[in-house]
């Protein structure tokens, strides 16, 4: 799985507050003929940069666990879990009910949060979804 992040640049795409929606995208270019979507859904806590170079993917400790659960001043829903997204030597949080890794072949401007969903969806598929 981590050879699919190799190589390929990340950024934090968009987030919708109504229903604390994340999307960080690695748009197809001249060398990758797909874009590769991370979404995450019902983030409670995101602290990420706008840029990331090779990435790599992973449950949170039980330290970070506690330490976002702290910034949000409340226990986390036993829903939500904490990844981190692990980009040259540094950890970057996200607290979410779920997070999903998938490949899209459409328009760098469609998105999976707005009323082109069936566009999206229907160019998309899931690869991983992370437990």
């Amino acid at each position: 799985m981590q050879d699919i992040f190799c190589g390929r640049m990340f950024q934090f795409w968009e987030y919708t507050v109504s229903h604390g929606s994340l999307l960080i995208r690695s748009p197809a270019t001249s060398e990758t003929d797909k874009t590769l979507d991370i979404v995450a859904y019902a983030v409670e806590y995101v602290s990420i940069p706008r840029h990331f170079g090779d990435i790599s993917i992973a449950r949170a400790t039980q330290s970070e666990v506690v330490d976002v659960a702290r910034l949000v001043d409340r226990t986390l829903h036993e829903t939500c879990k904490v990844w981190t997204i692990e980009s040259s030597g540094s950890r970057f949080l996200i607290a979410a009910t779920f997070l999903q890794f998938r490949e899209y072949n459409g328009s760098i401007f469609d998105s999976p949060f707005r009323d082109l969903w069936d566009n999206y969806d229907a160019n998309s598929r899931l690869i991983l979804h992370f437990q």
